[in-house]
């Protein structure tokens, strides 16, 4: 939801509706993983028709109470979303690997039994065997439809987007290129013999859903079929944790906290922290009672893949959003909200609302009569089209009206400065400047043009957090990266495109005087006007009479007058332009002034971060240890 909320102008609707699709796009998926553990837990067991091992009580609301459990546990110890869950991201790898191990010595059973059948055949090896339940004919619309689904539920399922992006460290890509996909494949390779040993031997009545416990149990592999289970046990914990890790922090962020903010809940500091924990663990057990909800009134009679194919096609819905906000400069949030908003109703008529089918409150006619009698409204062919099935039917025309609604608006908005500005620090963030190869920069050179809007100490403690000396480096040639951070330093003064302007008149000026007259020329100017900006600034500030501050995008100190250094009585040369304001909350904070606060001081200082960093109004009246009574507000 911030991600696609910060492309698009950073717009709360946006991220509302994010999260909206997504919490009921996820129920089924949460559903699926009840159902699972459910029905494999009564089968291993050996419930007779289908009783709870669990005396009276339901096996799936057991089952879902300790999934709660766990979630709440390993996946809402802390309200600070940029926290890296590293032990949650190591106990779910590792369940991975217990996975795989356990279902690939399943298919080795498998293999071993198609082989004794083969032995008693004339007409068929194993491997005819293994291939016989599947037929050129099973690569139709159907078979495209869920491949489309699959690939595109590895980004935008939440909690794939949530380990991809929130969790990912950068240096796993390279080994994720490769190991990810080998991962799939061998999962892929190991369902054929499993398909065609649990087809040939279903003497249980065949239901494939579990077909990788019947098979050891079969065959008497009694501590085969434990690891199986365990294995598939572990695999839907790791995904109800991460999914509803995700889901409750969006809720959270996105839903509950724009509330609370409008209501004017917000502003009491002390329990803050444990009031939003708690919100984000009533969500997580929330949305595990939702899902076992639609588990009682729809899922339970359905196989596991239909639940899942239908959480993918409420996920593929943020794909236009998605790709278009990389690659696409002219998407709007008005698009995105049109889009999101028809595929997602259509989502619901065409899929949902037919998996509900056959409850009380939804007749089995709905489907091919239509509400009221109107058949070209029905759900499976709606204006008289028909498919094949209904998946491609649902997928074509919410997914079909959600990329077009989000082109045809998005091309007709008005787009703002911040939607400008939004757009090229995501579609242009790996974009080579022109003229960047073959240029001649010197680091000395790039010193200077930084020198002259951003002041020189904030240009040199810039070049060495990058890891450049200035002054011992200064003739050497300026590299791509720090060309690129370089550009994003002059934006936060100057706008990104004077600052795309500045650099490209210095790369071409490096090897050319004419544009390096130029340069200069664009500098003295530039500079002046800033300069003069600043000063009117500074003397608007000064003439308030309340203690102020101004930080930029990257929350560095941009500008303030002389009643805040006074108010929190500063050391000399403590304040700068650019001085990262996470420093000065943290001084303060250490000193006792502003808002009291119970727990760790890196806590409360990454709290009052948060609220900077997603632009939410904040009010505190509190009492500082001089008797001051002072209110704090931030826009």
């Amino acid at each position: 939801a911030d991600f696609i909320a910060g492309r698009y102008g950073k717009s709360h609707r946006v991220a509302a509706l994010v999260t909206l699709i997504a919490l009921v796009g996820t129920l089924p998926y949460i559903s699926l993983q009840i159902k699972a553990i459910a029905s494999a837990y009564d089968a291993l067991g050996g419930g007779p028709d289908g009783a709870s091992l669990f005396g009276n009580l339901d096996t799936a609301l057991v089952l879902t109470l300790i999934l709660a459990a766990f979630a709440v546990l390993f996946g809402a110890r802390t309200i600070d979303a940029s926290v890296h869950h590293r032990g949650m991201i190591h106990a779910i790898a590792f369940e991975s690997i217990v996975k795989l191990a356990a279902f690939l010595a399943i298919a080795a059973l498998a293999v071993h039994l198609l082989q004794r059948l083969a032995a008693h055949s004339d007409q068929l090896d194993a491997t005819a065997l293994m291939l016989l339940p599947f037929h050129g004919s099973d690569l139709n619309t159907d078979f495209l439809t869920r491949t489309l689904l699959a690939a595109a539920a590895i980004l935008c399922l939440p909690r794939q987007f949530h380990v991809l992006v929130v969790e990912g460290r950068g240096n796993e890509l390279p080994f994720a290129r490769w190991g990810f996909p080998l991962y799939l494949l061998l999962f892929s390779l190991a369902v054929l013999p499993i398909t065609a040993a649990g087809l040939q031997l279903s003497s249980w009545g065949g239901n494939p859903d579990l077909f990788v416990l019947f098979l050891p149990l079969e065959t008497g592999h009694e501590t085969l079929a434990l690891l199986a289970y365990l294995g598939g046990f572990s695999a839907a914990t790791g995904m109800v944790i991460v999914s509803t890790l995700a889901l409750s922090t969006m809720v959270s962020n996105d839903l509950i906290f724009p509330l609370m903010v409008r209501h004017g809940r917000h502003a009491e500091g002390q329990g803050l922290h444990r009031r939003l924990l708690a919100i984000r663990r009533l969500t997580i057990l929330g949305l595990m009672l939702l899902a076992y909800g639609y588990y009682l009134v729809a899922g339970s009679g359905k196989s596991l893949y239909s639940i899942g194919l239908l959480s993918f096609a409420a996920a593929i819905q943020f794909l236009p959003a998605l790709v278009g906000g990389l690659y696409w400069r002219r998407g709007h949030r008005h698009g995105v909200l049109a889009g999101l908003g028809a595929g997602f109703l259509l989502w619901i008529y065409l899929l949902l609302l037919p998996s509900l089918a056959g409850a009380e409150w939804i007749s089995a006619g709905f489907l091919s009569e239509g509400p009221f009698g109107i058949r070209w409204l029905a759900p499976r062919a709606l204006f008289g089209w028909h498919f094949d099935d209904y998946l491609t039917h649902g997928v074509f025309w919410s997914l079909g009206a959600n990329l077009l609604l989000y082109v045809l608006v998005s091309l007709r908005a008005r787009h703002s400065f911040i939607d400008r500005l939004q757009a090229s620090s995501y579609v242009d963030l790996h974009e080579a400047p022109p003229g960047r190869a073959d240029h001649r920069l010197r680091v000395a050179d790039l010193v200077e043009l930084c020198s002259r809007f951003t002041g020189e100490e904030r240009t040199r403690q810039f070049f060495l957090e990058q890891g450049c000396d200035p002054v011992r480096e200064q003739d050497q040639r300026v590299t791509d990266g720090l060309l690129r951070r370089a550009q994003h330093l002059l934006a936060g003064s100057i706008g990104t495109a004077s600052a795309e302007h500045l650099i490209d008149t210095a790369l071409r000026g490096s090897a050319d005087r004419v544009a390096d007259d130029d340069l200069y020329r664009l500098l003295d100017s530039a500079g002046q006007a800033l300069q003069f900006n600043r000063e009117i600034l500074q003397v608007t500030l000064d003439h308030i009479g309340q203690a102020v501050s101004v930080v930029d995008v990257d929350l560095r100190l941009l500008a303030w007058n002389r009643l805040y250094g006074e108010l929190f009585d500063f050391p000399p040369d403590f304040l700068y332009v650019g001085k990262p304001i996470e420093e000065v909350i943290r001084y303060n904070v250490s000193r006792g002034l502003g808002p009291p606060f119970s727990g760790r001081l890196e806590d409360e200082v990454r709290k009052r971060l948060h609220y900077l960093r997603h632009g939410r109004p904040y009010t505190f009246v509190r009492e500082w240890p001089d008797g001051r009574v002072i209110q704090t507000q931030g826009a």
